[in-house]
């Protein structure tokens, strides 16, 4: 009896279990579909997710939703009494250009015959928190704090007497090595002001302009490294007593001179702008006398009958030339003056010799100096219209003579072509 009731409970279990795993299978399916959902869900938000993080990743390789980079601009304003005072109008666009992102900030540095930081200034405007919208009222904000720089430039002492070219490029070498990337740099000056060593104007003036950067970059100034700064200049108008009007001579060898030697130093050079304003110097400023225009490049006619010069000579002066060529700026200026050649060759009854000889300043490399003043006399050879080759003597001589033996080998002076007539050679 009880292997019989042994067997029967062992079948009833058995049964139970059977019965269990026919109920739960249906449980177990559910179970295990609402996994395989779960799953799904979770790589369905996963994937959003990674979608997600991509974009914002590439957002920011864009930078997309950054703020702009903050810009330096540097004002190197030369602080003489021949220099007008303020700000020039367009230095004062610029920043006001500037200040129109929101960012950035300006450097300023008064120079005479010593460099002197004397401002710096933000130029984000805000109002409540957040940058001023209203484009009037932020201009207005920046044009105030513009006349305190102004006020500033006017306070600051740079020495006594002179301008120095390399104190001012100084400052923008060591403004470019304090920060990343390139720096914006404005740089008002006369140029043509009198100068402290290494630069000395009065001296390199005489000489093209060419000639003049190469003998500043064997100097001191030619070891600053401005190859990150982009360099753009206003040249001022010279102002003060006795101060003359620079004529077209002038301003183009100040064009010619600052575009050479800033690309001699590696900077980026933007075309030199000209200042019209005539303001008086700024107060405190460093002496400078005045600046003495080049030779007008225009030859001058005659206004005495010929008759009274049988044999005449004509002198054209190297500014009559584009710099360092032999380009004549108005051939029929020079065409004119060599009429009195050619008439004297006439009334000499087409006997004689025409001498025409190119001469330079001493300065520079003597072949090129040879060179040039053959070119130049060349030119002016052409222009003697009635007189035959035969009877011209062509020479460029560089400065291996003196046009002018009581002027020294470097002045202007030496810097000409010289024209003569006369019945015999």
């Amino acid at each position: 009896m009880a292997g019989v009731r042994s067997a029967r409970h062992s079948s009833h279990r058995r049964r139970s279990r059977e019965f269990d795993d026919r109920r739960r299978g249906p449980q177990r399916s559910i179970g295990s579909v609402r996994r395989l959902v779960g799953s799904r869900n979770a790589q369905i938000v996963a994937g959003a997710l990674l979608v997600a993080l991509s974009l914002v990743g590439f957002a920011f390789f864009l930078g997309a939703g950054e703020s702009p980079p903050e810009h330096r601009l540097v004002w190197i304003a030369e602080k003489t009494t021949r220099a007008p005072g303020g700000i020039p109008v367009q230095i004062r666009d610029r920043i006001q250009d500037l200040a129109s992102t929101g960012v950035g900030a300006v450097v300023v540095y008064g120079v005479g015959s010593r460099s002197a930081h004397v401002a710096s200034m933000d130029l984000s405007v805000t109002r409540g928190g957040a940058p001023e919208s209203d484009s009037t009222l932020r201009k207005a904000a920046i044009s105030k704090r513009l006349d305190t720089v102004e006020e500033a430039v006017a306070k600051a002492s740079v020495g006594e007497s002179g301008f120095s070219l390399f104190a001012a490029l100084q400052s923008a070498a060591d403004e470019s090595a304090r920060g990343d990337g390139r720096l914006e740099v404005w740089l008002s000056t006369t140029v043509l002001t009198a100068s402290t060593d290494p630069l000395k104007v009065s001296q390199l003036t005489v000489a093209d302009p060419k000639a003049a950067t190469e003998s500043l970059l064997a100097s001191p100034l030619g070891k600053l490294d401005l190859s990150r700064v982009d360099l753009h200049t206003v040249l001022l108008a010279p102002v003060g007593e006795g101060q003359e009007a620079l004529n077209p001579a002038s301003e183009e060898w100040r064009k010619a001179f600052v575009e050479n030697l800033m690309v001699g130093l590696h900077a980026h050079v933007a075309p030199p702008l000209h200042g019209t304003s005539t303001e008086p110097a700024w107060v405190h400023s460093s002496e400078a006398p005045r600046v003495i225009p080049l030779p007008d490049p225009t030859p001058r006619l005659p206004t005495d009958p010929p008759e009274r010069d049988p044999f005449p000579e004509v002198r054209i002066d190297t500014v009559a030339f584009f710099p360092n060529t032999a380009r004549l700026r108005d051939p029929a200026a020079a065409l004119g003056a060599m009429k009195r050649i050619v008439d004297a060759f006439m009334r000499g009854g087409r006997t004689g010799v025409v001498k025409v000889t190119g001469y330079c300043a001493a300065v520079g490399d003597q072949a090129g100096a040879r060179r040039l003043s053959s070119q130049r006399a060349e030119v002016i050879a052409e222009l003697l219209e009635g007189v035959p080759r035969t009877a011209m003597k062509i020479q460029g001589l560089g400065y291996d003579e003196l046009a002018d033996p009581q002027s020294p080998p470097i002045s202007a002076a030496q810097r000409v072509v010289v024209v003569r007539y006369s019945p015999s050679d």
